[in-house]
């Protein structure tokens, strides 16, 4: 279920349908700045904007990427492609990060 502040945000998203969103607060990309979260050298995961990251629990932040990856993982369903790290790994970045001083 998502929060109010997800869904107040309804009309920056549908004015900015191009965009991909922050999945805390519903941001397009376009008004907010994603956090990343390495995962590889040079490959990241970017499922909520910095100031969501910062005011999010550690659950919260797993469960938001856990939903980014699973969206992404069923966008490339019958491509010739996979994931690049498994969702553990990306929970576990996710982690690191979030302990990170």
């Amino acid at each position: 279920m998502k929060s109010v502040l997800f869904n107040s945000n309804q009309h920056l998203r549908d004015a900015n349908p191009e965009y991909s969103y922050c999945l805390c607060c519903g941001k397009p990309w376009n008004l907010v700045k994603s956090k990343i979260v390495q995962t590889s050298g040079n490959g990241g995961s970017f499922a909520t904007c910095d100031e969501c990251w910062h005011t999010s629990s550690l659950d919260e932040l797993k469960q938001y990427h856990a939903e980014l990856y699973i969206k992404q993982k069923e966008s490339i369903l019958g491509m010739n492609t996979k994931m690049e790290h498994s969702l553990e790994h990306v929970l576990f970045c996710v982690e690191k990060e979030f302990f990170k001083l």
